[in-house]
């Protein structure tokens, strides 16, 4: 890329990117979410997959987009609680994938149904937060 071209793309695109330009598009045009769920390693692959389906980790032309990191989640069940790992009263740690991925307000509902219905935890941590253009 030429010094020139580069500067006529700064001009066109003050954000820097044309990439940047559509996000920040489509947080003005749509209303969009970060969602941020934790499963067991072993579950990783079958939720990806689910929330993809469901309409999650849409950008432009792509689909089922996502970023994974992996970590140890820890947890007491407490009386009362029906864990699928673990027992009642015995501390838990469990290798687990952190997935991270961009979903839109129409198919949030439906995403986020998804995700319960396909995770093995009767409680599953999910985050979900909105996206502002700037």
């Amino acid at each position: 890329m030429t010094l020139s071209h580069r500067a006529r793309q700064c001009e066109i695109f003050p954000l820097g990117s044309p990439f940047l330009v559509y996000l920040y598009i489509i947080a003005i045009v749509e209303k969009m979410f970060k969602v941020v769920v934790t499963v067991p390693e072993t579950h990783g692959n079958k939720l990806r997959s689910a929330i993809g389906n469901a309409g999650g980790g849409k950008i432009g032309n792509y689909s089922h987009c996502s970023f994974t990191t992996k970590g140890t989640g820890r947890f007491l069940p407490q009386d009362g609680a029906r864990p699928a790992i673990g027992r009642v009263g015995v501390p838990q740690e469990v290798l687990e994938e952190r997935i991270e991925f961009l979903c839109n307000e129409n198919s949030l509902k439906r995403v986020l149904r998804v995700i319960r219905d396909n995770h093995p935890y009767e409680e599953p941590s999910i985050d979900v937060y909105p996206l502002l253009a700037q």
